[in-house]
């Protein structure tokens, strides 16, 4: 497998062990998967930090999403 081709396999990994986190773990590791200035983006608000990130994501969770 060349180069290009497994950087696309390792970041498909990713996003799907992320998603599955988000789906059907409500998030416990999402932050874990940004950085720790990364930026989550949501239809109304903008979290900015992992700190942050993982707030919304127990906040989520708390509420039952």
């Amino acid at each position: 497998m060349d180069e290009r081709a497994q950087v696309i396999v390792e970041l498909q990994t990713v996003l799907a062990d992320f998603w599955y986190d988000v789906d059907a773990r409500g998030g416990n590791d999402a932050a874990s998967f940004y950085t720790e200035d990364g930026v989550f983006e949501a239809s109304e608000r903008t979290y900015s930090g992992r700190e942050m990130i993982e707030k919304f994501y127990r906040f989520r969770r708390d509420r039952g999403a």
